[in-house]
């Protein structure tokens, strides 16, 4: 009897063991999925845009996910504000999953919604997930004018951090 338990523990340790493993393998597996996959930009029309206007893929282009009630995504659209003048040759792709008129609202007091080469755009959780994996707020993915993936970052990113990777300092 003391044989058979200590048999069935061991058997009930192997098939956890060999679940957690295969979770683990597949978590590891669909990593390398989205980091083969945000190594180009995406399609425009993978997004809902705000505006009648696409940004087209001829230059660098930042995609920059946030939420308008971020105090870090304030942060950077105040700091991108302030050195406009060095992105003149970059798209912002400014991507949310909140309602529009919270997106407008955003624009509107950062005025950014004034500026040509500023986007906002809408995309359902689960497209985000999809296009880019598990991402967080704010997260920058920025792009060569070839649409190749130059630098991925997680969080409030300083301004200088952004010029060197478009190439723009």
């Amino acid at each position: 009897m003391r044989k058979q338990l200590i048999t069935t523990i061991c058997v009930c340790i192997l098939a956890l063991l060999a679940y957690f493993g295969f979770q683990i393998y597949q978590k590891i597996e669909a990593k390398k999925v989205f980091s083969q996959q945000i190594k180009s930009i995406p399609k425009t029309n993978t997004f809902q845009w705000m505006s009648k206007q696409v940004p087209n893929n001829d230059t660098p282009t930042i995609i920059l996910f946030f939420n308008p009630d971020c105090d870090h995504c304030q942060y950077e659209a105040k700091a991108i504000l302030e050195h406009q003048s060095d992105f003149a040759t970059t798209h912002f792709w400014w991507v949310t999953t909140v309602d529009t008129l919270a997106i407008n609202d955003f624009s509107k007091k950062h005025h950014l919604d004034k500026l040509s080469n500023h986007y906002f755009a809408k995309l359902p959780a689960e497209k985000v997930v999809e296009t880019f994996g598990s991402v967080s707020v704010p997260h920058i993915f920025i792009y060569d004018k070839t649409g190749v993936l130059q630098k991925e970052f997680r969080g409030e990113t300083k301004i200088e951090a952004l010029l060197k990777y478009t190439n723009q300092n």
